[in-house]
Protein backbone atom coordinates (compact mmCIF):
# COMPACT_ATOMS: atom_id res chain seq x y z
CA UNK A 1 0.00 0.00 0.00
CA UNK A 2 3.42 1.96 -0.02
CA UNK A 3 3.39 2.77 3.73
CA UNK A 4 6.12 0.42 4.84
CA UNK A 5 8.11 3.83 6.33
CA UNK A 6 5.08 3.60 8.94
CA UNK A 7 4.62 2.17 12.36
CA UNK A 8 1.84 -0.03 13.52
CA UNK A 9 1.87 1.98 16.76
CA UNK A 10 1.42 5.32 15.15
CA UNK A 11 -1.63 3.75 13.58
CA UNK A 12 -2.69 2.46 17.18
CA UNK A 13 -1.57 5.99 18.49
CA UNK A 14 -3.49 7.84 16.14
CA UNK A 15 -7.36 5.79 16.79
CA UNK A 16 -6.44 6.22 20.81
CA UNK A 17 -6.37 9.73 20.34
CA UNK A 18 -9.36 9.96 17.89
CA UNK A 19 -11.57 8.17 19.80
CA UNK A 20 -10.93 10.10 23.31
CA UNK A 21 -10.42 13.34 21.53
CA UNK A 22 -13.94 12.95 18.73
CA UNK A 23 -16.12 10.41 20.27
CA UNK A 24 -18.27 9.55 22.83
CA UNK A 25 -17.00 5.96 22.83
CA UNK A 26 -16.17 4.59 26.43
CA UNK A 27 -12.21 4.31 27.42
CA UNK A 28 -12.75 0.83 27.96
CA UNK A 29 -14.05 -0.13 24.46
CA UNK A 30 -11.23 1.72 23.29
CA UNK A 31 -8.81 -0.25 25.31
CA UNK A 32 -10.60 -3.02 24.38
CA UNK A 33 -10.04 -2.90 21.05
CA UNK A 34 -6.45 -1.62 21.25
CA UNK A 35 -6.03 -5.44 23.08
CA UNK A 36 -4.90 -3.01 26.15
CA UNK A 37 -4.90 -5.37 29.29
CA UNK A 38 -8.30 -4.29 31.56
CA UNK A 39 -6.45 -3.00 35.06
CA UNK A 40 -8.57 -3.69 37.41
CA UNK A 41 -8.63 -7.59 38.24
CA UNK A 42 -11.89 -8.11 39.00
CA UNK A 43 -13.53 -6.05 36.03
CA UNK A 44 -11.42 -8.73 33.82
CA UNK A 45 -12.47 -11.63 35.47
CA UNK A 46 -16.12 -10.51 34.57
CA UNK A 47 -15.23 -9.38 31.34
CA UNK A 48 -16.43 -12.44 29.39
CA UNK A 49 -17.95 -10.93 26.10
CA UNK A 50 -16.04 -9.63 23.06
CA UNK A 51 -17.69 -6.84 22.27
CA UNK A 52 -17.44 -7.13 18.69
CA UNK A 53 -20.93 -5.24 17.54
CA UNK A 54 -19.90 -2.38 19.55
CA UNK A 55 -15.99 -2.52 18.25
CA UNK A 56 -17.69 -3.13 14.75
CA UNK A 57 -19.18 -0.04 14.61
CA UNK A 58 -16.14 2.31 16.27
CA UNK A 59 -14.11 0.80 13.62
CA UNK A 60 -16.32 1.63 10.77
CA UNK A 61 -16.42 5.43 12.56
CA UNK A 62 -12.50 5.23 12.50
CA UNK A 63 -12.40 3.98 8.91
CA UNK A 64 -14.89 6.81 8.01
CA UNK A 65 -12.90 9.58 9.63
CA UNK A 66 -9.65 8.39 7.96
CA UNK A 67 -11.73 8.22 4.14
CA UNK A 68 -12.62 11.80 5.25
CA UNK A 69 -15.66 10.82 4.88
CA UNK A 70 -16.41 12.03 8.67
CA UNK A 71 -15.56 15.75 9.29
CA UNK A 72 -12.51 16.60 11.33
CA UNK A 73 -9.09 17.60 11.23
CA UNK A 74 -7.77 14.41 8.48
CA UNK A 75 -4.44 14.63 7.26
CA UNK A 76 -3.11 12.25 4.59
CA UNK A 77 -0.51 10.09 5.14
CA UNK A 78 2.20 10.71 2.91
CA UNK A 79 3.36 7.84 1.13
CA UNK A 80 7.29 6.64 0.42
CA UNK A 81 10.01 8.10 2.39
CA UNK A 82 10.02 11.41 4.95
CA UNK A 83 13.08 13.37 4.96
Amino acid sequence: MGYGHLQPHGFRSSFSTWANDETPYPRELREFQLAHKVDDATAAAYQRGTGLEKRRGMLQHWADYCDGIVEGKVLPFPRGNIA
